[in-house]
């Protein structure tokens, strides 16, 4: 197998970013070193998507113990309008990829600096559209549920998956200008005043659109973090390819962060298959700590998926994008993947 080798750092990277600024007032965690460029880069992308360019934005991020939002003192992470900055905790869940809160967080700062504000339905919808925060054991299988009676909820109580998936079926019929209409326009609104400004701007009945939405048809998000990372490289695989790395919180290509008795850190590929087939995985690691590897079709809701892959696993996979994401806990190891096209299925 040809072979791609990306390099653990030996010593510390600079944390800060072009587009982002810690504030440490917790010092228990710190961050890997890519985090701040793994950022950068996801900010630049939401930008693009939203239409405009970061210019120079900067959000500061304040890293304390206890995240207390709003009333809420159970939380992992949360915006603040009002200061626009952005507060978490980096003692991470790990039902949630990593950096996830941080994504999500960033993404609210970023919406109201393009945008503005909206309901809780289309702030979360839109945040969790574009990078998903739960991590898959085995498959994501996305189910669609009714939506109607969370329109106007509180953030806490708003399915964030389920507005997720309305979000992008919303912009996948009206695109992103028209339904930057709808979310300035229901600012504080009610649930009539929310199905009315969707109405205008779909030209349809919300009943119809919910029906149609609920349908059965295969609903997905954007995966911006994992699909249009700027300036990420992709690698063509033909029948056999295989790369190795130190999966290390030093290592310039991981985010996440770590402590001093463990880390959660990701990094990720972007490969271009060049054949349809099946393909089997070769997956070499740490017995006692196996690294969660994800594979990600990218693209369109009929041929996007999410699995959990592991050594030996074989899969039928069409040519196409797709992005693998690498989570590592609790300590650094050596990891070996590789793909092999063995043949046609």
């Amino acid at each position: 197998m040809a072979g791609l080798w990306l390099g653990a750092c030996t010593a510390d990277e600079p944390r800060e970013g072009e587009h982002i600024d810690f504030i440490f007032e917790a010092h228990e965690y710190e961050l890997c070193t890519g985090t701040a460029a793994h950022l950068d880069g996801y900010i630049e992308g939401v930008f693009k998507f939203l239409g405009t360019t970061p210019g120079e934005f900067v959000v500061p991020v304040d890293v304390v113990t206890t995240v207390t939002c709003g009333e809420r003192e159970d939380a992992t992470g949360c915006y603040d309008p009002n200061d626009e900055r952005v507060i978490v905790s980096l003692d991470e869940y790990f039902r949630f990829r990593p950096t996830a809160v941080l994504r999500h967080e960033v993404t609210h700062a970023i919406v109201h600096r393009a945008w503005g504000s909206s309901v809780p339905f289309f702030q979360e919808g839109l945040a969790e559209s574009l990078s998903r925060t739960e991590a898959v054991n085995t498959e994501w299988m996305p189910e669609p549920r009714p939506i109607l009676d969370m329109l106007d909820s509180p953030a806490n109580e708003v399915d964030y998956e389920a507005a997720a998936l309305f979000t992008r079926y919303l912009i996948d019929r009206i695109g992103v200008a028209a339904f930057r209409t709808i979310y300035q326009g229901v600012h504080d609104g009610t649930r009539s005043e929310i199905v009315t400004r969707i109405e205008a701007a779909t030209g349809e009945a919300f009943a119809a659109l919910e029906a149609d939405f609920l349908s059965g048809a295969p609903r997905c998000t954007f995966a911006i973090d994992l699909c249009d990372p700027q300036g990420a490289v992709t690698i063509a695989v033909g029948d056999s390819w295989s790369t190795a790395f130190e999966a290390s919180c030093l290592a310039p290509e991981f985010y996440g962060s770590q402590s001093s008795e463990a880390m959660f850190t990701a990094t990720q590929l972007r490969v271009e298959l060049q054949g349809t087939g099946r393909y089997r995985v070769h997956l070499l690691a740490d017995a006692e700590f196996d690294p969660s590897v994800e594979l990600m079709r990218c693209g369109d809701c009929e041929e996007q998926f999410v699995r959990r892959i592991w050594d030996g696993m074989e899969l039928d996979l069409g040519a196409g994008l797709y992005a693998v994401e690498f989570t590592v806990k609790p300590f650094a190891h050596p990891i070996e993947f590789g793909l092999e096209y063995v043949g046609s299925g």
